[in-house]
């Protein structure tokens, strides 16, 4: 049990900071481009995404939300075992 909830802590604490780079990446790179081309790039994102909702736009949210569980489940399994692997190690000497 203690193994599962300190795999779960270090996964969110993985996912939370690969959420972060990627959100300070996304601010870097739009700074650097400057407010125009911010501007112009969203204006023809809500063209093409906000002015017509589809139920497509709904069922990628769903699609991309359950594919983050499965990863996030992936990766707790992952560090599980690396965290089992370690302890029964440490276990034989």
């Amino acid at each position: 049990m203690e193994h599962d909830l300190t795999s779960r802590i270090i996964s969110a604490l993985l996912f939370g900071i690969s959420v972060g780079y990627l959100g300070y990446h996304n601010h870097m790179t739009w700074s650097l481009r400057g407010k125009e081309a911010f501007l112009a790039h969203q204006s023809g994102r809500f063209e093409k995404y906000m002015s017509n909702p589809s139920l497509s736009m709904c069922a990628m949210f769903v699609i991309f939300t359950i594919g983050m569980i499965g990863l996030y489940e992936l990766a707790t399994l992952g560090v599980s075992r690396v965290l089992e692997a370690i302890d029964s190690g440490k276990q034989t000497n």
